[in-house]
């Protein structure tokens, strides 16, 4: 995740927050009743932002495969015949 998104994020759970408060609780004797509908306001509007925002997640995996390691043996006498090993 990136620094905007996370900033993005957090600013649209403020924003839901303080709205839902002012809504609720704002100038208004607080009641316990008010809790929940507070409550739901505040992750509807929060869901609605979220949806604006539009975070995308990109997975990644990797895997490690390990190589076939080929041998060859040359078993012929075409080197020794052809004088290329004297200096070996």
């Amino acid at each position: 995740m990136n620094l905007n998104l996370v900033f993005l994020l957090v600013l649209s759970a403020l924003a839901s927050g303080l709205l839902s408060y002012y809504q609720y609780f704002f100038k208004k004797e607080f009641d316990r009743g008010l809790i929940m509908p507070a409550f739901f306001r505040f992750l509807g509007i929060f869901c609605l932002l979220l949806l604006l925002i539009n975070p995308r997640y990109h997975a990644r995996q990797t895997i490690i495969e390990k190589p076939v390691l080929n041998v060859a043996w040359d078993a012929s006498r075409s080197i020794s015949l052809s004088g290329a090993d004297i200096g070996v």
